[in-house]
């Protein structure tokens, strides 16, 4: 095994595995509201999943290792930098166009099939990418033990929190707050670690 095969396996393994993982956490939490996993959220991340899983099976199918490492090191950084584009994404530009040019340059000397690697390269990538934004493994809200709320903002539905972090604002001590997530408002109530409540208000 070369050291590109190697890599690329290894680089599909983990994506594969990232993948799974973010669809059984949904799974899991199917039935609890604070994740609002409605049927949409479902489906787009049942479909990234399967992207990604076909993309992979492409990928590790290709006849040079080097050619199918460039397309997805070329397809991670390009999704990337999109979905990341207000922070960190532009930092990902120069190396867009660097694998991108070392792919194209060994495509052209390599065995053909150049346009099926680079769209398993893409479904991988995309596939993340789609995960990435729905987070299914991501609560609206996080109760800690020390009494802390963290809210979740995600940009897929909108959500957005404003939480409390005093052991006494909520009746009985505890924290609370309200979390807006899709259009709705939900009041919460997190008390010795625990949500102990997650209901819409409005």
């Amino acid at each position: 095994m070369t050291v590109a095969r190697g890599l690329l396996w290894l680089l599909l393994a983990a994506a594969v595995g990232a993948a799974l993982w973010a669809a059984g956490a949904m799974v899991l939490h199917l039935d609890e509201p604070v994740y609002r996993l409605g049927p949409v959220r479902v489906a787009v991340v049942a479909a990234a999943t399967l992207a990604v899983v076909l993309g992979a099976k492409l990928l590790a199918r290709s006849a040079s290792a080097g050619v199918g490492l460039l397309a997805l090191l070329t397809a991670l950084c390009t999704v990337f930098s999109f979905v990341a584009m207000f922070s960190l994404g532009f930092l990902t530009l120069p190396f867009v166009a660097l694998f991108g040019v070392l792919f194209a340059w060994r495509a052209r000397r390599g065995p053909g099939h150049a346009g099926r690697v680079l769209g398993g390269a893409f479904l991988v990538a995309l596939g993340l990418g789609v995960i990435l934004v729905a987070q299914p493994f991501s609560a609206l809200v996080r109760c800690l033990p020390n009494g802390v709320v963290q809210t979740s903002s995600r940009p897929f539905d909108g959500s957005r929190g404003s939480g409390s972090g005093s052991a006494s604002m909520a009746p009985g001590g505890g924290a609370g707050g309200m979390v807006d997530a899709g259009g709705q408002r939900y009041a919460y109530t997190c008390r010795d670690g625990k949500l102990v409540q997650f209901e819409q208000v409005g």
